[in-house]
């Protein structure tokens, strides 16, 4: 299994997600490549340029949170298989018909907005402090 982390340039959520690091090393940082493209379009680029096994856990931080419609799309069509999303403080992404197409955690402060979206969804929830309890499904 690997691990993706597309990252948020916010330095507000650094934080986040260096302690996701800090408890995840192997997991791969994936930041958009430059062009003129949309930044869902460049993610998923980014994402085909390392090529990584078919089977993922793709966590995203603030805005990068709402490439992951398009990029749950990408891995389908590149048969990769996503087993879980990690939505580290996030800008909640639309549900759509293609995403999400596995299981969502959400970490994020018990009082925001994102806590209040992922309850109503269904969605696992973690406060900040808790984000060393996360574990990739076995």
């Amino acid at each position: 299994m690997t691990i993706l982390l597309l990252v948020d340039d916010d330095p507000r959520r650094a934080g986040l997600q260096d302690a996701f690091l800090l408890c995840h090393p192997a997991a791969i940082t994936i930041a958009p490549i430059h062009g003129d493209s949309d930044v869902a379009t460049r993610t998923c680029a980014a994402i085909n340029a390392v090529d990584p096994p078919a089977l993922l856990v793709i966590a995203a931080t603030g805005s990068a949170a709402l490439t992951l419609p398009a990029v749950a799309r990408s891995q389908s069509a590149q048969h990769r298989r996503t087993q879980e999303y990690v939505l580290l403080d996030p800008d909640l992404p639309a549900v759509t018909d293609a995403w999400p197409d596995a299981r969502v955690t959400v970490v994020c402060d018990v009082d925001s907005e994102a806590s209040i979206q992922a309850r109503l969804r269904g969605w696992d929830l973690l406060e900040h402090e808790e984000i060393h309890q996360w574990a990739p499904p076995s």
